[in-house]
């Protein structure tokens, strides 16, 4: 069975973006992180919104451009995670392309980080920051 033109151009544009997506993790990668997991730098905004960029998606069209936006203070049963790397995966492509239905924008995709706890609830304060790494999936 023989794809059609736009099925073609759909399967060499996922091939592309995975084949970059794999050359930037792997130049990250062999980069080194030996100092990016040891900074300990403490942020003092527990209790105000916090600053925040990231790559949104806008509309269905499937791309992304930088956004800043401001989340909101973090929670009695939150902690801070200065987020390093962040992967986008299948299910981000499908979501911000709106392929399983209505979505709202814009949408910063990714759901899978690496990063650093730079701030936690009084609970867990007698931990030391630099000494907890985060990798995080859902």
């Amino acid at each position: 069975m023989e794809k059609n033109n736009d099925s073609q151009q759909m399967d060499n544009s996922r091939r592309k973006f995975i084949q970059q997506s794999a050359m930037l993790s792997t130049g990250i990668m062999l980069a080194g992180t030996s100092q990016l997991f040891t900074e300990n730098k403490k942020i003092n905004t527990m209790d105000k919104n916090i600053l925040s960029k990231g790559y949104a998606a806008r509309d269905n069209s499937g791309k992304i451009s930088p956004w800043s936006f401001e989340r909101r203070a973090v929670g009695e049963n939150d902690i801070l995670i200065d987020i390093k790397f962040c992967g986008i995966c299948h299910s981000d492509i499908h979501q911000m392309k709106g392929d399983w239905g209505e979505q709202q924008y814009p949408q910063v995709p990714g759901h899978e980080i690496a990063g650093v706890v730079t701030g936690v609830v009084k609970m867990l304060q007698n931990l030391k920051l630099a000494t907890m790494q985060v990798l995080a999936a859902w």
